[in-house]
């Protein structure tokens, strides 16, 4: 089952076959394994629990659906650019790995690539969009859905 700030991401995301993506925090794979197999894009996936790239690895195989799934503390071990980076972190990941993904992130974008992250407002960092437009270029919340969790993407 696919979390709802994960369908809301999916939703909202414009991807392209062939285009790259980076799915940081990937957890089982819903977000990155999704999108390669809906829209045939090139998914690198990272996450630095191990169980979870386990279970990714796992869903992907029993997907048929192939991906670069390795073990990375938010970018350490990444390298090269993508067209597209996302994240959906977990609520306990707290407010400085979220400020991180996001500060970090235009580092491994290719130049007019997005970041496209699922944020709880309720327990993410303050003012998000004043962190995006302080590191990107240009901001854009794509959707605003409020409900019990306040989440944003």
């Amino acid at each position: 089952m696919v979390d709802f700030g994960s369908q809301l991401l999916l939703k909202c995301l414009e991807v392209n076959q062939g285009e790259t993506v980076l799915d940081v925090g990937c957890g089982y794979g819903p977000l990155g394994l999704s999108l390669a197999k809906a829209y045939g894009v090139q998914a690198t996936m990272v996450d630095i629990n191990n169980r979870a790239l386990d279970l990714a690895r796992q869903n992907a195989e029993r997907n048929k659906v192939e991906a670069t799934i390795f073990q990375s503390n938010i970018y350490e071990q990444v390298e090269g650019t993508f067209d597209h980076v996302i994240s959906n972190p977990p609520i306990r990941a707290g407010k400085q790995v979220v400020h991180e993904i996001i500060e970090k992130s235009k580092d491994f974008l290719e130049t007019g690539g997005d970041l496209t992250i699922v944020i709880q407002k309720n327990k993410g960092p303050q003012a998000p969009s004043q962190r995006w437009k302080k590191c990107l270029a240009i901001v854009k919340s794509l959707k605003k859905i409020r409900d019990t969790t306040s989440l944003e993407v």
